[in-house]
C-alpha cells in the first residue's frame, strides 16, 4: 500500500511503496512499546523539565514551575514564543502532530520535535509491515517484550489485586460506618 514518505533525496512529501519483512517492523514494534514504558517516560521527562531549565525533578504544573522561573531570573531563562515554536514545527512538517506550549526553550524543543519524528518512523515502519497471524504475533510479541522489560511494568505485576466480590465488601463496610458517623 504506497505511503505519504518524505524521500531523503527531495523534501518533496509523494507516495512511497514499500513493504517491511517481519523482524524490521517487529523492532519498531519492540522499540515503539519500549520509549512509552512508564519508567522511560519518567526518565524522559526528567529530561525534558532539564532542558526546560527546571531541573531534573518531577513537575505536576509545569506552567507554574517555567513563570515562577520567569519572575526570578527573566534574562536567563530562554523561552521561545509560541510563535517561534510554530515556526519551527512548520520546518520539520510537524504541524498536525505538534502544537506550541508555553515555557519550551530551544533544546526542549529540539528533543519534542527529534522523538515525533522517530515516534512517527517506527509508525510509519509498523504500517508498511506485511499483513497476516505471523507478523501480528511478531509485533505483540516484540510489545510485550518491551514491557516485561520495564522494571515499573515488572513491579505493577506484582501488586496484590483485590477481587470484585471482596472489593465491594470492603466498600459496604465503610458506607455502613460513615453512617453511623455522619
Amino acid at each position: 500500500m504506497p505511503q505519504r514518505f518524505p524521500s531523503p533525496l527531495s523534501n518533496q512529501i509523494r507516495p512511497f511503496d514499500a513493504q517491511f519483512d517481519i523482524s524490521t517492523t517487529s523492532g519498531a514494534a519492540f522499540r515503539d512499546a519500549w520509549e512509552t514504558n512508564p519508567f522511560v517516560s519518567a526518565l524522559t521527562s526528567l529530561e525534558l523539565n532539564e532542558a526546560r531549565g527546571l531541573g531534573y525533578e518531577f513537575i505536576i504544573n509545569k506552567e507554574d514551575r517555567i513563570r515562577q522561573r520567569l519572575e526570578e531570573d527573566p534574562d536567563n531563562y530562554p523561552i521561545l514564543s509560541l510563535e517561534e515554536q510554530q515556526e519551527q514545527i512548520d520546518a520539520a512538517d510537524l504541524t498536525k502532530v505538534l502544537k506550541p506550549e508555553f515555557g519550551e526553550t530551544q533544546e526542549s524543543l529540539d528533543m519534542i520535535i527529534r522523538m515525533k519524528q522517530e515516534e512517527l518512523a517506527r509508525q510509519t515502519v509498523i504500517s508498511m509491515g506485511k499483513d497476516g497471524f505471523a507478523a501480528g504475533a511478531a509485533n505483540i510479541g516484540a510489545g510485550f517484550a518491551a514491557s516485561l522489560l520495564d522494571p515499573v511494568n515488572l513491579a505493577a505485576g506484582f501488586v496484590p489485586i483485590i477481587g470484585p466480590a471482596r472489593y465491594a465488601g470492603l466498600l459496604a463496610r465503610q458506607a455502613t460506618t460513615a453512617r453511623r458517623f455522619g
